[in-house]
């Protein structure tokens, strides 16, 4: 490995971070100390980069270094087929840039749109390795395996007589109705084109921008074409109304009659900076969007912290095909309450939702007119608006995005999202996830610097393996149900319910009207019981701390420094002090027992049954019941992961445990 592997990096090298100085330049020096640990390492014990954790560790600072040098962020417009990604773009551009289609697909190349002094249009089609690559992949997906060694026209004669199975309950992929179609006319295009398109390291070249319609875009029909050998094109046009930092990546849709369309987007999500996820208002959670939310999350997991935060905004597009029932009914299946649950469910705030309507905007273009018309044009009435008020209520972002779409259809605030908020969100996120990956990278190879220097004697190597079984039986009782942890999950629900009752007394529940209900005694039960719920969770966190500490004492193991002086044992008593009374790491995950959301609706004397003393006595229980077996399960994966960073402190001692 040579020292430009992990070159230098300085402030001139990174001119995206410009927007945060401070955490530019702490990053900066995390990047130089962990960078000086490698070269140490390098020079002292060369052996210990053949370690798979120290070689991962420098595989994450290169990959850190690249991403901290970008000269643009790479901002994904993802979603399923039909979607509404591209006529998306050339509405936040003004003009028509991104190739649209008709019919069941659009765009076929992943397609980058860059700020640029002209119209110009580059095409970039693979490299043979590419290929190879791209064409293996079709080919699994096809169940026509081992062709590695074929040549196309060997492939293409057995796809001749190839049917794939297409059983219930087999176990192989499905295969689309176009797989083999498209395949056939991949290959046909590599016999017919690659010799003037594809070279060993991939070829560029220039095409006219008004032809960008036929080379990016599916077709009425599949037929040999150069298009088919594109690993992506490149899209430059003059705009003054998007951040030039910012490089917009339309990918074609997943889920269409085509797997190469998935395959396509999935590839491309690694090198992504952010995204912009595009969904049906009528199928906001369809499969396609649940798998890509769950793709970039393991993909921005694997370069810092994970999470969607300030990574990933979620446009419910075609908000005019939902029926006025759809979006307004009650309870929580209707559109708005729908919409909400990508919070929970997925961590992506609320105020990264945008609503669409391509036909509002193109109303907008018109000329000057009124929001009974903005309404109609998402089947609604004027006197819905109010309805619609009343449910966001307590939601300021979905309020804004709402008023956004009756504006122009969401372009606007779309525009606004992507030109003053999204470049500073992902260039934060970046900076933190830079700053937590090169601290973590940097204390493997501070390890392997103190490994190689005081290396353990076979009787230390022999006990630390003893305790590294011990601890990993004990993660492992952990990862499944656990008789410790249920017990006192079960208590801790029989607890909080006689804490509710005893505090808030059910007789005189019965004497309440439902706005006093939900405006004065509702607050009051919430906060007592959400602070009874954090500091019986606290305790329950001490008492799985000490049942560790007894299994561990219980196995007799014998002594030894895991870290400078510490022991194990010691180690795990430094945990147990720092989580002592400090339930920072509940805060976020725990649901809040306060949500007005919940009782408003049922407040209101115009519901067939109004919230009386019972009602609320019912909801309140259901939210501890619910409250109590998360928080019982936050504790015990707490204890789980102190266990895992015991066996970490423990691992880096030992080098490999095995």
């Amino acid at each position: 490995m040579d020292a430009d592997d992990i070159p230098p990096l300085v402030a001139a090298d990174c001119p995206l971070l410009d927007i945060d100085p401070a955490g530019r330049d702490r990053v900066l020096a995390a990047y130089a100390a962990a960078r000086e640990q490698w070269l140490r390492l390098r020079k002292q014990a060369p052996e210990e980069l053949a370690n798979s954790e120290v070689a991962q560790a420098v595989r994450q600072i290169v990959e850190v270094r690249r991403r901290l040098a970008r000269q643009t962020y790479l901002v994904g417009f993802l979603g399923p087929s039909q979607a509404g990604k591209s006529p998306t773009v050339n509405n936040l551009v003004g003009r028509k840039v991104s190739p649209q289609g008709e019919g069941e697909a659009t765009t076929c190349v992943v397609t980058r749109l860059a700020i640029a002094p002209k119209d110009v249009l580059t095409l970039h089609y693979f490299s043979g390795e590419r290929y190879r690559e791209r064409r293996t992949k079709l080919c699994d997906w096809a169940q026509l395996p081992n062709t590695d060694n074929m040549t196309e026209a060997q492939v293409l004669d057995k796809l001749a007589s190839h049917t794939p199975s297409q059983k219930p309950g087999s176990s192989a992929r499905r295969v689309l109705a176009e797989d083999v179609p498209y395949l056939r006319c991949f290959l046909k295009s590599h016999q017919d084109h690659a010799a003037g398109l594809i070279a060993p390291s991939g070829k560029a070249v220039d095409a006219s921008f008004e032809q960008r319609d036929t080379l990016l875009t599916h077709g009425t029909g599949l037929a040999s074409s150069p298009s088919l050998l594109l690993a992506e094109a490149v899209l430059g046009f003059p705009s003054d109304v998007l951040d030039a930092k910012l490089e917009l990546i339309d990918c074609p849709g997943i889920g269409a009659s085509r797997s190469v369309d998935s395959l396509l987007t999935k590839e491309y999500l690694p090198t992504l900076d952010g995204a912009l996820v595009f969904c049906r208002a009528d199928e906001p959670f369809a499969g396609t969007v649940e798998e890509l939310l769950a793709d970039l999350k393991d993909s921005f997991t694997k370069h810092g912290r994970g999470g969607l935060a300030s990574r990933v905004w979620v446009v419910v597009n075609k908000m005019d095909v939902p029926s006025r029932e759809a979006k307004l009914g009650d309870g929580d299946k209707s559109l708005f309450a729908t919409v909400r649950k990508f919070e929970p469910k997925h961590g992506i705030p609320l105020d990264q939702i945008v609503f669409g309507c391509e036909d509002i905007h193109k109303l907008a273009k018109k000329g000057p007119f009124d929001r009974a018309a903005a309404l109609d044009k998402i089947k609604l009435e004027p006197e819905d608006e109010s309805v619609v008020a009343q449910r966001l209520a307590d939601c300021p972002p979905l309020q804004k995005a709402f008023e956004g779409l009756l504006t122009d259809g969401g372009v606007g605030y779309l525009r606004t999202l992507i030109r003053e908020v999204i470049g500073k969100a992902v260039a934060g996120q970046i900076l933190r996830d830079a700053e937590a990956v090169l601290r973590d990278a940097g204390v493997e190879l501070d390890a392997a610097v103190k490994r190689a220097g005081n290396p353990l004697k076979a009787g230390e190597l022999q006990a630390a393996r003893l305790w590294w079984s011990v601890i990993s039986g004990q993660t492992a009782k952990l990862s499944s149900r656990n008789a410790f942890f249920e017990e006192r999950g079960k208590q801790l629900r029989v607890d909080l319910e006689a804490e509710f009752d005893k505090a808030a007394q059910p007789n005189t529940l019965r004497l309440m009207s439902p706005d006093e209900l939900l405006n004065m005694q509702y607050p009051v039960d919430a906060a007592h019981l959400q602070d009874e719920l954090a500091r019986r969770l606290d305790q329950m966190n001490k008492d799985g701390f000490d049942d560790v500490a007894t299994a561990l004492a219980a196995g007799n193991l014998p002594e030894l420094d895991v870290r400078g002086d510490s022991t194990p044992m010691a180690l795990w008593r430094r945990f147990r002090a720092e989580d002592a009374g400090n339930t920072a790491w509940l805060a976020d995950a725990l649901p809040t027992l306060y949500q007005p959301a919940l009782l408003g609706q049922l407040a209101s004397p115009h519901v067939a049954t109004p919230l009386d003393g019972a009602t609320y006595r019912a909801l309140l229980v259901g939210k501890i019941r619910s409250a109590a077996h998360r928080g019982t399960r936050l504790v015990s994966d707490r204890v789980r992961s102190r266990l895992k960073q015991l066996a970490e402190e423990l691992r880096r001692r030992i080098g490999t445990p095995a």
